[in-house]
């Protein structure tokens, strides 16, 4: 009989558990998030290093601005970018650890000019500062000696990308999409 009611008792409990994490969607829906990237002309070789490595990335080459907030001004975020004339961001270090090689870019100055008045909604900045990630294991799986020494072979630091696009991307259904962009000459 014991057993029984600890049985019992555990469905309960699972049930609650999963009755609670559906209630935001139940009740409107969870909150959406939305994240600013800037996608990058880039040489042949990030992008090959980038398609064999990063499996788990549905969006080009890119250096993410930040995740905004819910109250962003969509006018005027759009409206900043479209008077925007990026210069190109030049990539002089590389960023290795056991599980993520990517390029850091020199020219800051330059991204954080880009990004302007559209700071004030940005809630998170990229992790681990702006970058453009190469290669990348989820779950701390290493990437080993090969990878490291490809990635380099491939790709010659100062590396020159021409900003293409601002892209604001919403994530839905387990993955991102694109919501609206500004594309550049």
């Amino acid at each position: 009989m014991g057993k029984i009611l600890l049985i019992i008792f555990i469905l309960v409990i699972v049930l609650a558990m999963s009755i609670f994490q559906s209630l935001p969607l139940v009740l409107g829906g969870a909150a959406e998030k939305t994240v600013a990237i800037m996608i990058l002309k880039t040489p042949l070789g990030v992008q090959e290093m980038r398609k064999k490595y990063i499996k788990t990335d549905t969006q080009p080459p890119h250096i993410t601005i930040g995740y905004l907030n819910d109250g962003f001004d969509e006018k005027e975020l759009l409206r900043h970018l479209r008077n925007v004339r990026p210069e190109p961001i030049i990539f002089d270090k590389w960023k290795h650890s056991e599980s993520f090689i990517g390029l850091i870019p020199k020219n800051v100055d330059e991204i954080k000019r880009i990004i302007g008045p559209m700071a004030k909604y940005v809630d998170t900045g990229p992790r681990g500062g702006y970058h453009m990630s190469i290669a990348y294991r989820p779950q701390s799986q290493v990437l080993d000696a090969y990878t490291h020494k490809k990635a380099h072979d491939l790709i010659q630091v100062p590396v020159v990308c021409k900003v293409k696009e601002i892209r604001i991307s919403k994530y839905k259904n387990g993955d991102w999409y694109k919501y609206k962009s500004v594309v550049y000459d």
